[in-house]
């Protein structure tokens, strides 16, 4: 047989598999995702908590719609038995698409596992996610570690003591084997440099794989000569959209944009972990500025959604508590500004595409952690060993805010991070020992009212340990200015009318209180106008 004849029977073997083979398995491997995770490491593979329950979700590329159903199992004893615990006939989720209308919602082909259903030890827990189409059927199968005794139970603690802040761990299970502190600089303004990409170059649909390819070039720049495949900017979006199997005229499906990254990077150096959570702006801005790349999907409210790469937040909370941010917009090919309404994820003002959506879910790509301990940001700043970790002493060279890494591991070697924002002020509290009063004793503010700063004074005979807190009208907390002990003496405290996070509050009457650990208890009425 000679040459021309093989490549004629090859051609005519590739094109009856390819007849033959369902569409879904044409476009890349499916995917099992349990909680947010996609590929975790090792110490980030586990989820846990009788009272839980976690998402299970395939993520599969299926244009034609053939699948009809999926069943979720699960099993405890290595794929022995299965257990079922639910069962998805409906596959809608959000399409990425700008010029979509009447944006289908759902959450894909999604089962929850109650975790009470588990036994309440370590284990290892398999998932096998079953799809069921009218000939045949395929399953997908991935793990995790059961832990019934989570480190996101743990409760971390924040005290001041004088110009030194204590991390303090309630070790209430009694596992943790190591508490490692790092902090950053809270800038007041963050921003990552993404590399601005034109989607319409390849179509107007071509949001998703765009948002990719500026994410993983940003990542290429900083180095990782794998990661891009060593092409162009756009060649990289074309690669992109093959592997999420994005179409010129319906744009990308949530499940593409997961399998084609998670794909991609396999491919490319694997150096990389995905997590596909939905809004939360805790998880978006802390990712953000500690290097990770945050592609957010955005819905519209006549329909149709998009995919824009965040680039910049500014930390400055803006009169209305919205935030400004900006993105990548594929759209436009240029970076765009919006005001984002950090509890419900509004975006509002937008240029660009906008001027109005809403971010719906994120998909971060996180550069892979070398050890459970966490990669920084920065040289570890205090560690410490459980159980029943000892406080951890942390101290700041300059003024500003901050933010707190408190890294948890615990004896099975699962790791968890909180991340907390402080505010560092060494002026804050002015002392005159040379004035010992004879009793406690909580002065007026001054000035009162009062448009941005007020100053609080107060008096102990002896050391003490004092709490001096603001609460609002109704009653609630939102600010703390001092915690923590406190030497004899009339001290001086400035407030500025924020709350803990930094955000103005609005006019109204607040209260001040003054608390000793010998049960004084002390309040001013306080008056913020503007």
């Amino acid at each position: 047989m000679n040459n021309q004849c093989k490549r004629t029977l090859l051609f005519l073997l590739a094109m009856v598999l390819l007849i033959t083979t369902p569409a879904w398995a044409q476009l890349g491997e499916p995917l099992l995702r349990v909680g947010d995770w996609l590929n975790p490491e090792p110490w980030h593979n586990w989820i846990g908590g009788e009272n839980n329950t976690t998402q299970v979700q395939l993520h599969v590329l299926d244009p034609e719609g053939e699948i009809q159903y999926v069943d979720f199992f699960y099993s405890i004893d290595e794929g022995r038995t299965w257990k079922l615990f639910g069962t998805d006939q409906d596959g809608s989720e959000p399409i990425y698409a700008v010029e979509t209308a009447g944006n289908p919602e759902g959450d894909g082909w999604s089962a929850y596992l109650p975790h009470n259903i588990v036994p309440q030890e370590d284990m290892s827990v398999m998932f096998r996610a079953t799809a069921h189409m009218e000939r045949e059927e395929f399953s997908v199968e991935t793990d995790r570690t059961y832990d019934p005794t989570p480190l996101d139970d743990v409760a971390v603690e924040f005290e001041w003591h004088d110009d030194t802040l204590l991390v303090s761990v309630q070790d209430i299970y009694e596992e943790i084997a190591t508490v490692i502190d790092y902090t950053d600089l809270k800038l007041a303004k963050f921003e990552k440099g993404i590399p601005e990409i034109d989607q319409r170059v390849h179509s107007d649909n071509h949001c998703a794989p765009t948002g990719a390819a500026a994410c993983l070039k940003y990542f290429e720049n900083q180095g990782d000569n794998q990661i891009g495949g060593g092409l162009s900017d756009h060649d990289l979006v074309d690669a992109l959209a093959a592997e999420m199997g994005t179409s010129a005229t319906s744009g990308t499906t949530g499940s593409g944009i997961v399998t084609g990254l998670v794909d991609w990077i396999a491919a490319h150096g694997n150096g990389y972990t995905v997590t596909n959570p939905g809004y939360d702006w805790d998880i978006m801005r802390n990712e953000l500025e500690r290097g990770q790349d945050v592609l957010c999907g955005v819905i519209w409210p006549g329909g149709g959604g998009h995919i824009m790469t965040l680039n910049s937040i500014v930390n400055t909370p803006l009169p209305n508590d919205n935030f400004e941010v900006d993105f990548m917009d594929p759209w436009t090919g240029e970076t765009e500004t919006g005001e984002l309404d950090p509890n419900t994820g509004l975006l509002t003002n937008l240029t660009g595409t906008g001027p109005t959506g809403t971010i719906l879910v994120m998909f971060i790509v996180c550069p892979k952690e070398s050890n459970s301990g966490g990669d920084g940001p920065g040289e570890p700043q205090g560690s410490s060993e459980g159980p029943n970790p000892p406080p951890i002493p942390l101290t700041f060279d300059e003024p500003g805010d901050y933010f707190v890494h408190v890294v948890l591991v615990d004896r099975t070697g699962n790791a968890h991070r909180f991340i907390e924002i402080v505010s560092y002020e060494p002026s804050a509290v002015e002392q005159d020992q040379g004035v010992i009063p004879q009793e406690i004793y909580l002065g007026q503010n001054t000035p009162n009212p009062f448009t941005s700063t007020t100053e609080i004074a107060f008096g102990i005979p002896t050391r003490n340990e004092v709490s001096l807190s603001v609460y609002n009208s109704a009653g609630q907390k939102v600010a703390t200015l001092i915690r923590g002990m406190v030497e004899p003496g009339t001290h001086r405290v400035s407030w500025n009318g924020r709350d803990e996070q930094g955000r103005g509050l609005t006019s109204g009457v607040y209260f001040c209180e003054l608390k000793t650990a010998d049960g004084f208890r002390q309040t001013r009425k306080m008056l913020l106008v503007e």
